[in-house]
């Protein structure tokens, strides 16, 4: 149970207090786990930017001194630099850290591209077209070795065809758009649960994610987020060793 949608954000907890909001937390969250031992709870789509700033830090020392569930901690993030996407992990990891959440996992509960300052065709590219599905697939590569347990990505379809440049996986006529095609690959990566570090050039702009699966066989995935136009090679079997 994720409590609450982005309460740093005046759109989601508008007019009230940051205190209100704690306040509003430790009681939903102090009274699910009294009915319901087995649920894991935990908030609260905090904003992007929000890792490390006072507000999301006064909300955990809020909860330790109330000693009430948090189960896990879940944040938002819009951005076309995947590295990004590895540096609000760490961030979002520290803050639970350095106040004794360390068993309290990371879930990354709405993110895609940003297409905030874009022209209609750069909406197209980052929503619709590989040049989104990349630069998703190579965030999602720093969300697995960031040690994020779970992300959630809307699904879709589209509210309408006239608005394909919106959150979905598929047009809202249910035809798949290239971020589909790049999260069929992420689903069949996921059956290789053992991390296995892959050594890349210096300089060399393509991203990898290497496993290994319960009957020994291993998968890489690569992709290359950039304009570049480049080819790499497995050398060897010392090229991959596990995490």
């Amino acid at each position: 149970v994720e409590i609450w949608n982005e309460p740093d954000s005046t759109s989601f907890w508008p007019g009230l207090s940051l205190w209100q909001f704690n306040t509003f937390y430790i009681k939903i969250a102090g009274a699910l786990r009294a009915e319901y031992l087995d649920l894991k709870i935990g908030g609260a789509g905090w904003t992007q930017g929000a890792a490390g700033s006072a507000y999301l830090g006064n909300f955990l020392d809020t909860v330790k001194t109330a000693s009430a569930p948090l189960d896990f901690l879940s944040f938002h993030l819009y951005s076309n630099d995947p590295d990004e996407f590895a540096g609000d992990a760490q961030s979002h990891r520290a803050a639970l850290d350095t106040r004794g959440f360390t068993a309290a996992e990371l879930h990354i509960t709405e993110w895609n591209t940003n297409i905030g300052s874009a022209s209609s065709e750069e909406m197209l590219d980052l929503r619709t077209r590989a040049r989104g599905a990349t630069l998703m697939t190579a965030a999602w590569m720093e969300l697995q070795k960031n040690g994020v347990a779970v992300s959630t990505f809307y699904r879709g379809g589209d509210p309408a065809l006239v608005e394909p440049q919106l959150y979905g996986l598929h047009y809202a006529d249910g035809t798949r758009k290239k971020i589909a095609d790049a999260f069929e690959l992420w689903a069949s990566m996921s059956a290789y649960t053992t991390q296995l570090e892959i050594s890349l050039p210096d300089g060399c702009p393509l991203r990898a994610l290497a496993g290994r699966d319960a009957s020994g066989a291993v998968a890489i995935l690569v992709c290359n987020p950039t304009s570049s136009a480049t080819s790499y090679s497995v050398g060897s079997a010392a090229s991959i060793r596990e995490v």
